[in-house]
This record gives structure tokens, sequence and C-alpha cells, in this order.
């Protein structure tokens, strides 16, 4: 039996590899510009939230409210009701208990005719503080209360809101007796003077004669009350 003899085998060569192109990727867009920022630190040192340079922010807003505040009492103890008068929005209300309830031009006015008529007032404010919309301060007043010649120390906690910059609510509080006492003189009676002091008919005497006042030195300088 024969055996064929097998053809010989072709040796295998391996092929290059076919190179083939990276796939095409598209290009990330370029990132927008964010608006430059600056940190914010409060009053107290506190480092807070970043806002776009330019921007009006809380802590502005209470700087701002609190240089207010300082400014009023600074022209009050000056004598100058005028600088006063245009620290108020032309819409503010403001409240006491020896006027009652004023509202727009009557605020500024009021301050102007207390500040000429005084030639020996003195004013202190203190614990002045501020928030954006609103602040409060404390402040004492010395004087000559110009209708009987008596001395009077009055300490006044006020109360403050503001808008566009401006004060839009204002109320002062303090104790009517004891201002009444000074004012008129009750206290030298004792327990009679402290009993009249406290009436509410009182209290309503002194604010009618103080608007009336207030709306004759108006008519004076020519500035119309509020419709």
């Amino acid at each position: 039996m024969t055996v064929s003899k097998a053809a010989p085998r072709t040796p295998l060569v391996a092929r290059p590899p076919i190179e083939t192109a990276p796939p095409q990727t598209e290009a990330a867009p370029a990132a927008e510009t964010a608006p430059e920022t600056r940190a914010e630190v409060s009053s107290d040192g506190f480092v807070g939230s970043t806002a776009a340079a330019g921007e009006v922010t809380a802590d502005d807003q209470k700087a701002q409210n609190k240089e207010t505040i300082r400014t009023l009492y600074a022209a009050m103890d000056a004598g100058d009701g005028a600088t006063m008068a245009g620290l108020y929005h032309p819409d503010a209300v403001f409240e006491d208990p020896a006027f009652g309830v004023l509202r727009g031009p009557e605020i500024g006015a009021m301050w102007m005719m207390l500040t000429s008529a005084s030639s020996d007032l003195s004013v202190k404010a203190s614990k002045v503080g501020a928030k954006p919309d609103k602040g409060v301060a404390h402040w004492d007043a010395d004087y000559t209360f110009s209708a009987t010649g008596n001395k009077v120390h009055n300490s006044i906690d006020a109360k403050f809101k503001f808008q566009d910059g401006k004060i839009i609510d204002h109320k002062d509080s303090f104790s009517f007796p004891q201002w009444a006492g000074q004012a008129f003189g009750l206290d030298r009676f004792g327990g009679l003077g402290r009993m009249l002091s406290k009436s509410k008919l009182l209290q309503k005497t002194m604010q009618h004669f103080a608007r009336r006042q207030l709306f004759t030195f108006m008519e004076k300088q020519g500035i119309e009350r509020p419709g």
C-alpha cells in the first residue's frame, strides 16, 4: 500500500493591522463667564454668601439704614430739621405719644418746628441697629419745654421701617406720664400730680395742642398737608 505525500503547506503571513481614524468628538461648548463676585462679611465678622459686584446686598442695606438712623439723630442734635425731613419717604407714617399719627410732609415739618423752637436741645442716640428693611434705636433728649419753661429729660425707644432707602415708618415710644410730669411741672404736686400725668384726657389735650401748633407752622412755611 502506497502512501501519498501531502502537499507542502504555505506559511501564513500576518497581515498588517488596518489603521482606523479615531472617532470624532464634538467640541465642548465654551463655559459662560460667571459674574464677578465678592465675599460678604457681616458687621460681626461672619463671611456669608457672595454677590455679584455692583449688586446691593443685604449687608449694604443694613449699613445704609444704620447710617440713616445715625444721621437722623445727629441732625436733631445739631438743630437741623431740614436734613431730618429729607430722610423720610414721601408716604412715611410717624407716631408718638405727643403728636399721635403724622403722615408725609407733616413729619418733616414737625422736626423743623421742634428744632427751630428749642435753643438748648441735646440728643444722644444709642443701641442703633438695622436690618435690610427695618431698624431700632434708643435716644435721650434734654431740652426746655417752651410752653412752660420747664426742663425735660425724655428717654425714647424708636422703631423704623425702610423703603427705597428712606424711612417709611417711624414709631417713638416713651412714658407720657413721666414726660408730662416734667413738662407741666406735675411732679411737684406729689400723688395728685402723678394721677393727672396718667390721665388719658391730658394726653389727648396735649396731642390736640401739639398738632394745632404743627399745622399753624406748616401754613406759615407754605408746606401743604397730605390730602
